[in-house]
């Protein structure tokens, strides 16, 4: 599998296989077709919150309080092993999270000629967020894409991923940052901020 060959090589590509990569059908652009406006989009709203003057908004401006995993020292095994029993993630959106990740970062490393960077999971967790406040044919796409069968679980995995991931300790400080700017004109369903904040940690601003 060419994606799965570039993917697992990233760390120490080899000329030769990044040649065998750049073949690819012209079915799996559709990849990059849908994920390189959306990574422009995020770009620049994270252009707007790294930029903007001192009245832009905080956190505590958020419309709900996001309450992030609890933080525990390097060396604590046993709230290490504690979190992995409270976060059961399912072998499947494990398989989900990589065959995405091997998918996307041939569909849109293969064309580039530079040194370039992409984060698999920090997009999988963008567009996830997005699909559970999409609905119909979009949201039956979205689903495909990322691998997960319905919202729900696509939620709740996810949340249990992110508190498996999530570190904040002396030696080892990680964490995916994503928000919701909403155009406070419009009415937008609660439980959709709800669990954007409960299950991906993300805080909404109205502008």
């Amino acid at each position: 599998m060419k994606e799965k060959k570039l993917f697992d090589a990233i760390t120490d590509i080899d000329d030769k296989l990044i040649d065998e990569a750049r073949v690819i059908p012209k079915k799996k652009r559709l990849y990059a077709r849908l994920l390189i406006p959306l990574a422009a989009c995020l770009a620049v709203v994270i252009g707007v919150m790294l930029f903007s003057n001192n009245n832009a908004l905080k956190f505590e401006d958020a419309l709900m309080d996001v309450v992030f995993p609890k933080a525990f020292a390097f060396n604590d095994l046993d709230s290490r092993v504690k979190l992995y029993k409270d976060n059961p993630v399912e072998e499947s959106f494990f398989e989900a999270v990589n065959n995405f990740s091997y998918k996307t970062a041939s569909a849109l490393l293969s064309d580039s000629d530079d040194n370039t960077t992409y984060s698999p999971v920090s997009m999988y967790y963008a567009l996830a967020l997005a699909a559970t406040g999409a609905n119909g044919e979009t949201q039956s796409e979205m689903l495909n894409l990322l691998g997960v069968s319905d919202s729900e679980t696509l939620s709740t995995q996810s949340r249990y991923l992110y508190n498996r991931l999530y570190r904040d300790n002396d030696i080892i400080k990680s964490r995916i940052n994503n928000s919701l700017w909403l155009n406070r004109a419009e009415d937008f369903n609660k439980d959709f901020i709800e669990n954007a904040a409960e299950n991906f940690y993300a805080h909404s601003f109205n502008m």
